[in-house]
């Protein structure tokens, strides 16, 4: 009798399982929708759109494109900077407070505001499980080129010392003559989410990515970390692949 149990309970989860596969997978995805980028070691909270268009080639493998682009703002603390840029600041405060010595206790306080854009572009393979009908799983490898232009702004910090920092970086050419500098590099890591099945041929995406990225790397001290986060809907139409594949 436990056997016949075991027997029929195993039957009722396959034919359970069979029945809530999806039995629709469209040949393309579209996605686009309200995106999160937050630069931590940078304390940078950036907001943007973020969109995904992919090819699915079965019901578990796609390849895409990711882009993702994002404004926001903070302030640079000068133990960001790489130990040369630090040396340099610490002798520009000397003279400056040898020239005003009451300037020398906004030393300890100095942080220069700045405004940033970023966008970022990547391209690649995804892993999807569309075991259950309702929702679906995805991961994918996070690799790509990854751009920032950072604009220096002085004049909303209450630190006298703000200006004259950001004059010197601009008259060393480490900041252009709008006060900006900016860089393109590679970034990597990991990403996924869900996706919940609303319907035949329009889901809701919830996608996060981690990535490092070596970002301004002869001026900051360290590489930077990203946590992205992005939410949408996404439209999945074409030619049905569902049971093509694994």
């Amino acid at each position: 009798m436990r056997r016949i149990t075991i027997i029929s309970i195993l039957v009722l989860l396959c034919s359970i399982a069979a029945v809530a596969q999806q039995d629709y997978v469209g040949r393309f995805d579209l996605y686009g929708g309200w995106a999160y980028l937050n630069s931590t070691n940078e304390s940078l909270v950036q907001h943007g759109f973020h969109t995904q268009d992919g090819v699915n080639l079965n019901k578990w493998l796609s390849f895409g494109f990711d882009f993702s682009t994002f404004n926001g703002s903070t302030s640079l603390a000068p133990t960001q900077l790489a130990t040369s840029y630090q040396s340099q600041l610490q002798q520009l405060v000397g003279v400056v407070a040898t020239q005003n010595p009451a300037l020398l206790p906004y030393a300890a306080t100095l942080k220069i505001p700045y405004n940033a854009s970023t966008w970022t572009v990547t391209g690649g393979p995804q892993l999807s499980y569309r075991g259950l009908k309702w929702i679906t799983f995805f991961i994918h490898p996070s690799v790509g080129a990854y751009h920032e232009k950072v604009t220096a702004r002085p004049q909303k910090s209450t630190n006298p010392l703000a200006t004259p920092v950001t004059d010197y970086f601009i008259s060393t050419g480490t900041l252009s003559s709008s006060a900006s500098k900016e860089d393109t590099t590679y970034f990597y890591g990991l990403g996924g989410g869900i996706e919940l099945n609303v319907s035949k041929h329009v889901h809701i995406r919830m996608t996060s990515d981690w990535v490092r990225t070596p970002l301004f790397n002869n001026f900051l001290k360290d590489s930077v970390n990203n946590v992205r986060f992005s939410v949408g809907p996404t439209f999945n139409f074409g030619k049905n692949v569902a049971h093509k594949g694994f």
